[in-house]
């Protein structure tokens, strides 16, 4: 009996594999020092916040962002990239008056996916 173990014997090819993948970065960061505006009762405001040298970019996806602290009543809905390192966040506010979230710095996950200028036109259809 032979000591070698040339492991499965496996007889058909496996699922082709794109050399690419769809995330090209993803980074944690803190912004600087941003004041948001106060936000009315029962509503959402957008505000944005642009020269934040953080270098983002359009297509820039922000999946998460956490204010620098807890104010009850008001929340972060949404946060996106809308132009050249200018970040937008969507402030939710439920109580009856009016709040501003705090000030500081906030803290952002950001992904930014590889050029689907660069993904072959037959990718998902390749596994």
């Amino acid at each position: 009996m032979s000591s070698s173990n040339p492991g499965a014997a496996v007889t058909t090819a496996s699922q082709p594999q794109a050399s690419i993948g769809n995330i090209q970065k993803n980074a944690i960061l803190s912004t600087p020092s941003i004041t948001p505006a106060s936000v009315a009762s029962a509503t959402t405001a957008q505000q944005s916040f642009s020269g934040l040298g953080l270098g983002l970019q359009v297509g820039d996806q922000v999946t998460a962002c956490a204010a620098p602290s807890f104010l009850a009543g008001v929340f972060i809905a949404q946060a996106t990239v809308t132009a050249a390192d200018t970040l937008q966040i969507t402030f939710a506010n439920v109580t009856a008056g009016a709040l501003t979230p705090p000030a500081g710095a906030y803290v952002i996950e950001v992904n930014r996916p590889q050029s689907l200028a660069s993904v072959p036109s037959s990718y998902l259809n390749s596994f």
